[in-house]
């Protein structure tokens, strides 16, 4: 009978225990390693959760920005090209083509053969040139100055430079 009395005193004992604390103080738990490593690794995981999703949005951002940065790296290439092109095709023109070469050459010869003067209407005239392309010419000849003709200054004096 000690031993059923002995019990109740202990039952009664731990109720008395479970009353006398206060709501103030915390329960202790009794954690495996395990858990609390699971735990832990679960906090950390949904506390990362907005810091990805702000990530992926800055990654997204950043791939657009790559990728309007490529389109306009494209479109200032083909500003490039255009401009290289435009200048290949004037100078071109500009550069002495050997059809130049031998007009400027039967130019020359002209004026040495008229003791290095002529009226530039009738040089033209001679060589069978229109007027854009003699005037073509003589920009490129750096061997003759252009001179108004003293008895009629509408007209031009070509003569050969000393």
């Amino acid at each position: 009978m000690s031993e059923v009395a002995f019990a109740r005193i202990n039952s009664f004992a731990s109720v008395a225990q479970q009353t006398d604390v206060s709501p103030s103080e915390e329960t202790v738990f009794v954690l495996k390693g395990s858990q609390l490593q699971e735990l832990i690794s679960r906090a950390v995981q949904e506390s990362a959760l907005p810091l990805k999703a702000e990530f992926q949005a800055h990654a997204r951002e950043i791939q657009a920005l790559k990728r309007e940065l490529g389109l306009q790296t494209l479109r200032i290439d083909d500003s490039f090209e255009a401009i290289e092109d435009i200048d290949n095709t004037l100078t071109k023109k500009t550069k002495s083509r050997p059809l130049h070469k031998d007009r400027a050459m039967v130019l020359k010869a002209l004026l040495a053969a008229n003791r290095g003067k002529m009226l530039a209407k009738d040089v033209r005239r001679l060589m069978h040139l229109p007027k854009n392309t003699f005037s073509e010419l003589l920009k490129t000849c750096d061997f003759i100055e252009s001179r108004p003709y003293h008895l009629d200054k509408r007209q031009l004096l070509l003569v050969v430079k000393e």
